[in-house]
């Protein structure tokens, strides 16, 4: 399943890409549940370097492991998450607007596993999309406040 989230931000694009990529600590402050995030090879938020990001899920712990795929400073930055029950690949592009004014487009792709799974997946794509506008619209208010 796919599914984009975008959203205007009163910020340059590399102030917001400061904030989202290189300082993933931060996804406290904006991300529903997230708790730590741990680099584990090949340096901070490289292409090939890999982290764990814990999350918790009203008192469950949930570790997805991070694979960043693809790094270019200022405009985009693709990673993989995998957890045993499912892939996601996440694709932040961040679009410089002029004037100061960034627009950070999200595209998700979710690959549930079982695949089974995936013939379910309409019953949470809804969800998982509304979460992640809530996520963005955090993340507007931490940059532009």
């Amino acid at each position: 399943m796919k599914f984009s989230t975008s959203i205007q931000i009163d910020k340059p694009a590399a102030e917001v890409f400061r904030y989202v990529v290189l300082h993933p600590k931060n996804m406290k402050q904006w991300m529903q549940g997230f708790e730590a995030y741990r680099p584990q090879s090949g340096g901070r938020r490289k292409e090939g370097s890999v982290a764990t990001q814990v999350f918790d899920d009203g008192g469950h712990k949930t570790e997805v492991r991070e694979e960043v795929l693809e790094v270019k400073p200022h405009e985009r930055f693709r990673c993989l998450l995998t957890h045993k029950n499912m892939l996601s690949e996440q694709d932040f592009q961040f679009l410089d607007q002029g004037s100061g004014q960034t627009k950070l487009r999200l595209e998700t792709e979710v690959k549930l596993r079982p695949a089974l799974f995936n013939f379910f997946a309409f019953l949470v794509k809804g969800p998982m999309r509304k979460q992640q506008a809530a996520d963005l619209e955090r993340l507007k208010s931490e940059l532009e406040h």
